[in-house]
């Protein structure tokens, strides 16, 4: 590639920038989780924030790489993939698309406001943190199911809260 850009071809710039951007970001172990989703204590995959800024570095360089004559890098039905795998691991708030839309692209796209658009009315309507603890829980159940040892935790810990309170409340 760096002998394309040598030659001229300097819609390629932006490609090999980016190429180079991924190689050292696969080396950061600042940008990856201290755990595979399996839950073993390895080097995980990229954490949720690495995620959304090679998303945002994709999308700049597919705009300069456009700019300069090139062609679309990623297609809307990609991103879309890509928003609904982050929706079920990490992300509430559609943050592909809003990314996406920061560069031009999807802007016809609807994305609905996320479920619990303040946080801080949990802590005013609940301050023992229960409610808290509750959506917490029903989130792992319907996302991880397969992370049984972290249902169990928070699910314990949510027994424990509410028995100390006295009140009986039911575990999802």
């Amino acid at each position: 590639m760096q002998g394309f850009i040598k030659s001229g071809e300097n819609s390629l710039k932006p490609l090999n920038d980016f190429r180079n951007f991924i190689k050292d970001a696969r080396e950061n172990t600042a940008l990856r989780s201290d755990f595979k989703k399996d839950g073993s204590f390895k080097r995980g995959p990229f954490t949720s924030s690495a995620r959304k800024e090679i998303l945002k570095r994709l999308l700049k360089a597919e705009l300069e790489h456009k700019n300069s004559g090139g062609s679309e890098l990623i297609s809307d039905e990609q991103l879309i993939m890509i928003a609904q795998i982050w929706e079920r691991e990490f992300d509430s708030e559609n943050s592909c698309i809003k990314i996406a839309k920061e560069f031009g692209r999807m802007q016809n796209f609807n994305t609905d406001e996320p479920v619990l658009q303040d946080i801080d009315l949990l802590d005013k309507a609940d301050t023992s943190g229960i409610i808290a603890k509750r959506i917490i829980l029903e989130v792992i159940r319907k996302t991880s199911i397969k992370d049984k040892d972290i249902y169990d935790i928070v699910s314990k810990n949510l027994e424990d809260e509410t028995s100390k309170i006295g009140d009986k409340v039911d575990i999802l």
